[in-house]
């Protein structure tokens, strides 16, 4: 879930380390900005650009992953795995990076409500 992303550009970006939520789809939206350009309406990505530059700690709110055909979803500092096993019962788990950024600790138990929110979410944003 969390990857290292360097930029640099001289004169623009102060050196410093950010948490902000970025990801690389929202290169297009972000220098679509930069750059004055007009985006379709219809692309997955998201202007983060005061993030890439550093005049924000605020990237995405929301973040869909995919792989191996698996999703998980990340909203601010949830992290849900919706698991369905072979016999389609379905068990998430739930993670909260801010106190667990390793994902060590499934506290999908403990916040029932938060799980069925997420995978509400998710599924209205898979729709």
């Amino acid at each position: 879930m969390h990857v290292p992303f360097i930029l640099q550009w001289k004169g623009t970006v102060k050196p410093g380390v950010s948490e902000a939520t970025v990801c690389q789809i929202d290169f297009l939206a972000s220098f679509a900005k930069l750059t004055g350009q007009p985006l379709p309406h219809n692309v997955d990505s998201i202007d983060t650009l005061d993030a890439f530059l550093g005049r924000s700690e605020r990237g995405r709110k929301e973040l869909v992953l995919e792989a191996f055909r698996q999703l998980s979803f990340r909203s601010e500092n949830w992290y849900l795995v919706p698991n369905i096993s072979r016999d389609g019962t379905r068990r998430a788990e739930l993670f909260d990076l801010s106190v667990d950024p390793s994902q060590k600790e499934d506290v999908a138990a403990k916040h029932p409500e938060r799980v069925e929110q997420l995978l509400k979410r998710l599924e209205e944003i898979r729709r």
